[in-house]
């Protein structure tokens, strides 16, 4: 791919953009479709399972993993992933979300390679085009995230998530329902 682009210039940039986008945008979509599928791609049976799950964190200090109390003796405070505060909270948990907000669409629109599209343009009319193409699917990969995110804490569950190979093997190898692994 980077001898394509060193040889095809420009265009070949494009190509390879949107060969990615495209992709990306598959995946994503086909994703969201499976975990709404599970749902009987009805929100509220997906919203309900979701009010379910409930994270734990500390006030102060880290709640470590399995641990029934904070560093400083206190309770853990327990919310539902529906709630605000689960990651960001504290003294600066609103400027952290804040921050993130701003990095998400600032950044994004701050690429170099969604920047240099302007460049490739012809006229005003046709960077205004890109750019809304650019929105739309931004926008709604974002919006999948969504989807993608609670559907893993929902499915595969918190505890299964972020494991190593070795365990996510193990883990799929004896994961209830999964019954064509045993054949």
């Amino acid at each position: 791919m980077v001898t394509y682009v060193i040889v095809g210039g420009m265009l070949a940039t494009t190509w390879v953009q949107i060969v990615k986008a495209v992709l990306l945008m598959s995946g994503a979509i086909l994703l969201s479709i499976l975990v709404m599928a599970h749902y009987g791609f009805s929100l509220t049976a997906f919203f309900d399972d979701i009010f379910k799950l409930t994270g734990k964190y500390c006030e102060v200090g880290t709640l470590a993993a399995g641990a029934t109390a904070c560093p400083n003796g206190a309770a853990p405070i327990t919310k539902h992933f529906t709630q605000p505060g689960i990651l960001y909270h504290g003294a600066y948990g609103s400027l952290d979300l804040i921050s993130l907000g701003m990095a998400l669409i600032l950044g994004t629109a701050g690429l170099p390679h969604i920047l240099m599209r302007f460049y490739t343009v012809p006229n005003a009319k046709a960077a205004r085009t890109s750019v809304v193409w650019a929105t739309i699917l931004i926008g709604s990969f974002y919006i999948m995230t969504t989807f993608l995110g609670f559907g893993a804490a929902t499915l595969v569950g918190k505890a299964h998530i972020g494991v190593t190979v070795e365990k996510s093997l193990l883990l799929t190898a004896t994961w209830p329902g999964l019954s064509w692994h045993s054949r």
